[in-house]
């Protein structure tokens, strides 16, 4: 007889345990699926969102005019240079012997030209005497002319070649640093092909930068000169850099049946954090909230069934009164009754007649159109608690509310999923979804 009884004990401990594991893990789990967010007093800003990629507000490439060999370069990437400073040579022997050459051609046609002036002179002087024929002082004139064109030509491969001499040093055209060397000592630069002219690109500083952004058809109705934007970097996703915008290229470009446009935006860049190339995550403004409380848009989801009792370790905590009053009523820019409640409200029974009735559930039906209840958790105690507020703008991820019920700093129920399902498989959703709640 105590054997058997021994045996029950021991079958009752072990249920027991069972269930108490059950509920630990069931509340575990019902912490894992709530989330919180803190609430924020601020300005709402509504924007459009867009890619881009920062470039140098203007830049200066230095390209080759000659063919030959580099033979030394003088400066690297991020180079700090000056105007006239020289940033490479290319190999000097033959335009140095071209220029000598051309240099001598031309004393030959000087020495020519005296030549042939001599000539004319001596003939005319004869035929003025009649020593000459007409035909010998032509002669002597066309001689004497040739002599003339052959130094003007003799002239310009002198300069031509002094020219080329002097482009063999290449040099900056502006103050600036070197954002781009695309040459290295040895290479041969051919005039004739395009990927190697252009040896360096000179900017002038990083001050000032622009931010190329492709904006989809759908939104470009949006965005006007002068318009504010900000935008992140991947390099410094804290820091918010702002601009506006400067200009709004009309070439649109197809990609994949996709419609885009170029959008250019100008900005400062004072503590040199933005680099060429890095790509924008932009936001242009197109409208502003009055200042609110900004809360994440999810939370205005959540749902919470009034018949549970608590969330893992976080307790309900709902009015004393079977109906809910609409707090805050004051800072919602509305004046109902302060004995009204959202029970009376919804069931619009009044002493004043029918038609007074039906104005007043039209009145109260447009109060309530931007109505939600929101969930606050008090970290003292532990427990959740609902709020009525009234609901602003969204730019989707943020929502503006308002209460006076509400304080900057206040902890919220972003989001919880409620896994635990009633026999006939619905979710444990009640009348707050979508609106106030009756108690």
């Amino acid at each position: 007889m105590k054997k058997r009884n021994i045996i029950f004990i021991v079958i009752a401990i072990v249920i027991i345990v069972i269930v108490v594991f059950v509920l630990l893990k069931t509340n575990g789990n019902d912490e894992k699926n709530i989330a919180f967010a803190t609430i924020k007093k601020g300005t709402l800003s509504i924007s459009i969102s867009a890619t881009g990629t920062i470039e140098p507000l203007s830049k200066y490439p230095v390209m080759a005019s000659i063919s030959g060999r580099v033979e030394k370069i003088y400066v690297d990437y991020n180079s700090i240079v000056k105007k006239g400073e020289t940033l490479a040579i290319m190999e000097q022997t033959d335009y140095i012997a071209a220029l000598k050459n051309a240099e001598i051609g031309l004393k030959n046609a000087e020495l020519s030209l005296k030549q042939e002036q001599l000539n004319y002179s001596n003939v005319k002087q004869l035929y003025d005497k009649n020593f000459k024929t007409s035909l010998e002082l032509t002669t002597a004139q066309l001689a004497l002319e040739k002599a003339k064109l052959e130094l003007e030509s003799a002239k310009v491969s002198y300069e031509k070649a002094k020219q080329n001499l002097e482009n063999t040093v290449l040099k900056s055209p502006i103050d600036g640093f070197v954002l781009e060397r695309n040459v290295d000592e040895g290479d041969f630069i051919s005039t004739t092909s395009s990927s190697l002219n252009e040896l360096f690109t000179i900017c002038p500083d990083l001050n000032k930068l622009r931010v190329s952004a492709s904006v989809d058809e759908s939104d470009i109705s949006s965005i006007f000169s002068g318009q504010k934007v900000t935008f992140t970097v991947l390099a410094y996703p804290q820091d918010i850099f702002y601009g506006k915008v400067s200009q709004i290229r009309l070439n649109a470009t197809e990609t994949s049946n996709v419609i885009t446009y170029n959008v250019i935006i100008e900005a400062t860049n004072s503590d040199n954090k933005l680099f060429p190339g890095m790509t924008a995550s932009i936001e242009f403004l197109t409208e502003s909230e009055e200042e609110g409380f900004l809360i994440p848009t999810s939370a205005l989801s959540v749902t919470i069934n009034p018949e549970t009792k608590s969330i893992g370790k976080y307790r309900i905590q709902l009015p004393e009164k079977k109906s809910y009053p609409l707090e805050g009523a004051n800072q919602l820019n509305a004046k109902p009754n302060p004995d009204q409640t959202l029970s009376s409200t919804s069931t619009g029974t009044s002493n004043n007649g029918s038609n007074e009735n039906s104005n007043n559930n039209s009145k109260n039906g447009d109060f309530l159109a931007n109505m939600k209840v929101i969930w606050i958790y008090d970290q003292n105690t532990l427990t959740l608690y609902p709020v009525l507020v009234r609901v602003g703008s969204s730019n989707g991820k943020q929502t503006v509310v308002y209460s006076d019920k509400l304080k900057d700093g206040m902890i919220i129920v972003s989001s919880y999923i409620n896994k635990k399902k009633k026999s006939n498989g619905t979710n444990g959703s009640n009348s707050m979804m979508g609106g106030p709640p009756r108690f």
